[in-house]
């Protein structure tokens, strides 16, 4: 495969890129030893043990701006929010026979409806995106990202 822009075939598939670009890292030291006096008494000594250390992921600006073009997968929490909503004043209406205001209930289930009806299309939109994601490329030479069939 070559790329359209420029005829060169120094292109590679971003997901591989994704695999091959990045590097974990965790880096660990022990520490001990003697620490100072103690307290506001004077003369009492301490010893410290422990581990100080920092991990993470080491990544080239290329792998950064491929993670920029990854889709984002569409969140749960406005649905449960409002079905945890439902769940406490529909429960009080129905177990308890409370004089509550029915319509606050109807409104929270219809947009509980409404917002889950919204994050299914939102999902079946990112699947449709992340395919469009992994058919993707990029060429070293003319910095330009392509789309194979």
């Amino acid at each position: 495969m070559k790329c359209a822009n420029c005829k060169s075939s120094d292109i590679k598939k971003l997901t591989a890129i994704l695999n091959q670009n990045t590097t974990s890292i965790n880096l660990g030291t022990s520490l001990s030893g003697v620490m100072g006096p103690i307290g506001g008494g004077g003369n009492r000594v301490g010893i410290g043990i422990g581990k100080a250390g920092t991990s993470g992921d080491i990544k080239s600006k290329l792998v950064k701006k491929i993670e920029n073009r990854i889709p984002k997968k569409p969140s749960l929490w406005i649905v449960f929010i409002l079905g945890f909503i439902i769940f406490i004043t529909g429960g009080e209406k129905l177990f308890y026979n409370s004089d509550g205001d029915i319509v606050v209930l109807l409104i929270i289930l219809v947009l509980f409806f409404l917002s889950f009806r919204s994050y299914k299309k939102s999902l079946k939109d990112y699947e449709t995106k992340l395919k469009k994601f992994n058919k993707q490329w990029y060429c070293f030479k003319c910095d330009s990202f392509l789309i194979s069939k």
